[in-house]
Parts: structure tokens; C-alpha cells; sequence
């Protein structure tokens, strides 16, 4: 736990640096962790032992992050993918391609949210919410997990967490966007919905549990306990962004069809 704080600690001093940043700051910076994400995810499941696959997959993510539009590079992907396939059935099969385009959508795709999120009105406001979302979440469902948790919430899946914690992480994230919109309305920032910033906030802290757990399957599924080493007492960089992949879309999306700020 003490390598986990420290580690948390020093973590958060580039994470704020980025945040404060202009838009190219925060492309390049979700850019380069997407795919060290993948990379992690890539080593875990197989697929950097296939090296045209690994290959092919970090160059359809680098496509898709310089222009920003999956649908643009996908047709061309596939159709890279089902070659590689085709000259090397021997070796590789559809599993191994399907997955390896599955995790470039699972992982670089939901992340590219966060740049999309940055450049909307109160952009620079609405990051925030993505992150602190995330570790709102996991933290006050840590604690009231330890501290008062009894009932197992998916016990196949990951013994530790309990309903109690569950529960626990929605409401403290909710709590921590109602200070969110306290601090923006008290330095006149922006007039803020609270309702929808309620109702933001249960999703968040929905997805973010849903995203833990879907990162957790697959490393069960695979039987590692973490996806890298890199982060101290956290492991690697897709173990800290399970969350943040699921949230980052539903902040975007919530945020550009509602008035949560005006």
C-alpha cells in the first residue's frame, strides 16, 4: 500500500501538467500512453509474438490517432489484417486478428475520448471530470470495501471487491463532482446543471466499476495479476487505465448532448 501511495503521489504531478496543457499537449500525451497501453495489452494476450500483427496494430493506432477518425482507417486495417491472415494461416488465426483490432478499439479508440473531450466548450473543465472520476471511484470504493464491506460483488471475477464498495464508489464520485461544480460556480467559471451533473456522476462511477471489472476478466482469463511493472505497487499503465477507458467515452458523449455547463 505504501509503494501504491508513493507511486499515486508522484503520478499525479504529470498527470495535472497535461491536464492544464493546451489540446496538442493532451493528443500527443493520450497518444503516447494508448500505445504503451497496447503494447502491455499486446504482450499479455500473445500478440507481440505475432510480429506482423503487433506491427500492423500500432500502426492502425498511430493512423487513427494523427487523423483522429476510426472509420477512415478501419476498411484499409481490415483488409491489412485478413492478408496477413491469408499469407500466414499457418501461424496465425482469425482469433489472433479479431482480437488484435478488438484492442485497438477497446483501448486507443475509447482513450482518443479524452483529446475529443478537451477540445469541447469547457473542455478544460470537463477533463477533469473524466479523471477524477475514475479515481473517485476506485478510492472511496476501496475504503468502504475495507472498512465495511461483506458482500462479494463478482467473486469469480474479483474476490476483493464487495457490493458495499460498489455502492460506495458511486456515491463518493458523485460527491466529488457536486465540489466540482461548487468550485466552478464559486470562481464563476460556468453556470452548472446539478441534476445532470448528478446523474453524470452515477454513470461515471457505473462504467468505471464496469471497466475495472472487464480489465480484470481478461487478466483472469489469462492468468496474469497484472498487465505490466512500470507503475510501483500499481503495475502497469493498463492496470491504472481500466476506468478511465470506459469513462472517457461516457463523459464525452453525456457532456456534448447535454448542458451540464453553460
Amino acid at each position: 500500500m505504501r509503494q501504491r501511495i508513493i507511486t499515486g503521489i508522484i503520478g499525479i504531478i504529470p498527470v495535472i501538467l497535461i491536464l492544464i496543457s493546451n489540446s496538442l499537449t493532451v493528443r500527443i500525451a493520450v497518444g503516447i500512453v494508448s500505445l504503451y497501453a497496447l503494447h502491455e495489452m499486446y504482450s499479455a494476450i500473445g500478440i507481440r509474438k505475432n510480429f506482423l500483427l503487433y506491427i500492423a496494430g500500432m500502426v492502425l493506432s498511430i493512423a487513427f490517432l494523427c487523423l483522429g477518425n476510426i472509420t477512415s482507417v478501419l476498411f484499409p486495417s481490415v483488409i491489412v489484417l485478413l492478408t496477413i491472415l491469408l499469407s500466414n494461416h499457418k501461424s496465425i488465426s482469425i482469433s489472433d486478428v479479431s482480437v488484435a483490432l478488438f484492442m485497438v478499439l477497446y483501448i486507443v479508440y475509447t482513450m482518443s475520448h479524452i483529446t475529443l473531450t478537451r477540445e469541447l466548450e469547457f473542455g478544460n473543465i470537463y477533463i477533469y471530470v473524466i479523471f477524477i472520476g475514475a479515481f473517485a471511484t476506485d478510492t472511496f470504493a476501496y475504503f468502504t470495501g475495507v472498512t465495511i464491506g461483506k458482500h462479494k460483488l463478482c467473486p469469480e471475477i474479483s474476490p476483493k471487491k464487495t457490493i458495499e464498495g460498489a455502492v460506495g464508489g458511486i456515491v463518493g464520485v458523485i460527491i466529488c463532482f457536486l465540489c466540482i461544480g461548487l468550485v466552478v460556480e464559486h470562481f464563476s467559471l460556468a453556470n452548472v446543471n446539478y441534476y445532470l451533473l448528478i446523474l453524470l456522476g452515477l454513470l461515471c462511477g457505473v462504467f468505471s466499476e464496469l471497466g475495472d471489472l472487464a480489465a480484470s476478466i481478461i487478466k483472469r482469463q489469462i492468468n496474469i495479476k497484472d498487465y505490466g511493472k512500470i507503475l510501483p505497487g500499481h503495475g502497469g499503465i493498463m492496470d491504472r487505465l481500466d476506468s478511465i477507458i470506459f469513462i472517457a467515452p461516457i463523459v464525452y458523449y453525456f457532456v456534448k448532448y447535454f448542458t451540464v455547463l453553460s
